[in-house]
């Protein structure tokens, strides 16, 4: 499973890590630097390294670019799973 994670996402991690652990799945974790981020150049090492799916931590970067990220997940064949914090979204 691919992980896609910055510094603000850290504790995220952790705890994506921990469990990861505990039912003893293998994470091919990416830490993002230096905003803004390459999801096209990510998607094609993770798929590369043969990532089957894909978890997206919350981040204002990563929820910033979510729609090309999904856009990316489909185009790549990963089914994936997104945990942002949209409080800036709110419904009309």
């Amino acid at each position: 499973m691919g992980v896609l994670w910055d510094s603000t996402s850290a504790d995220q991690f952790a705890a994506a890590e921990a469990a990861a652990r505990s039912m003893r799945l293998s994470l091919r974790p990416i830490k993002l630097e230096n905003p803004p981020y390459d999801f096209d150049s990510v998607f094609a090492m993770l798929v590369q390294d043969g990532a089957k799916t894909l978890l997206v931590l919350s981040g204002p970067f990563f929820s910033r670019y979510s729609t090309h990220i999904a856009e990316l997940a489909i185009r790549h064949g990963l089914p994936s799973m997104f945990i942002f914090n949209n409080t800036s979204r709110r419904a009309a």
